[in-house]
């Protein structure tokens, strides 16, 4: 796919990512004869209707569409033993992140910010840890609040922009950029998950992590020192930053064009 009216549009550009998503439908089992020949029955009947009888022809075009589409359910029901096939593909399309960088950008934005206030959590929590003063603690404690509720909300928007490229009408309207949201997310839990049993149990799988069972013998923390002199310390499960650096990896890997 050619980017034709995109000014950006040179090989040399890395805009275009190539990613993978999920598409399910279902169909009727008959095949196109048995529903021509559903058709040429109906056109050949008389149909009962609220101005009297009419002829098939006769009907508004979303009155043949209902009436069609009943007549094949009952035939499909009654000939397959079903009415439906569900059919699952892995499709892939290619995203440009400067043909709508202004969602793109405003979704970083948000993302970023959050982040941010996170760490001013993390930051006051330490300061109330450390004060001895009651009215310092109590200012701290709200200020942990504060930044938690900013947090939270920045997270909750966030969530809204994957329903907004899935309603229909949107200026973004995109069911296959929701599809690679949800596809990513699936295949990096599904990834965890692989890692997770050769040292551990998982319990339960969520959209945003993984509940499970660890060996004792499992570092409960552990000193990281940067290229830099800065240090962090990871506490308990150290497993986390492993499987935060394996999904980089491969979402890196992924999204890579």
């Amino acid at each position: 796919q050619m980017c034709i009216r995109d000014s950006y549009n040179d090989k040399n550009n890395d805009c275009k990512r190539p990613m993978s998503w999920t598409w399910k439908g279902e169909y009727f089992p008959l095949n196109r004869s048995e529903y021509q020949i559903i058709k040429r029955n109906l056109e050949t009947e008389t149909v009962k209707t609220k101005e009297g009888h009419k002829n098939f022809g006769e009907l508004r075009q979303d009155e043949k569409n209902s009436l069609l589409k009943a007549r094949v359910k009952k035939y499909c029901e009654r000939a397959y033993k079903r009415i439906h096939v569900s059919i699952t593909e892995e499709r892939r399309d290619i995203v440009c992140m400067r043909e709508n960088s202004f969602y793109v950008d405003t979704v970083r934005a948000f993302r970023d910010r959050r982040y941010e206030y996170k760490g001013k959590v993390k930051q006051w929590k330490g300061k109330a840890s450390e004060a001895q003063d009651h009215s310092k603690v109590e200012e701290c404690e709200n200020m942990v609040n504060y930044y938690e509720s900013l947090q939270l909300a920045h997270k909750i928007i966030l969530n809204s922009f994957y329903g907004y490229v899935t309603r229909r009408g949107a200026r973004w309207h995109s069911m296959q950029m929701a599809g690679m949201v949800t596809h990513m997310g699936g295949e990096i839990i599904r990834f965890n998950r692989e890692f997770l049993e050769k040292v551990g149990i998982p319990l339960e799988l969520d959209t945003d992590g993984i509940w499970c069972l660890l060996p004792q013998a499992l570092p409960e923390g552990y000193v990281l020192e940067y290229s830099d002199g800065k240090k962090s310390y990871i506490h308990y499960l150290s497993l986390i930053h492993i499987c935060r650096c394996r999904r980089i990896e491969r979402c890196r890997s992924r999204w890579s064009p």
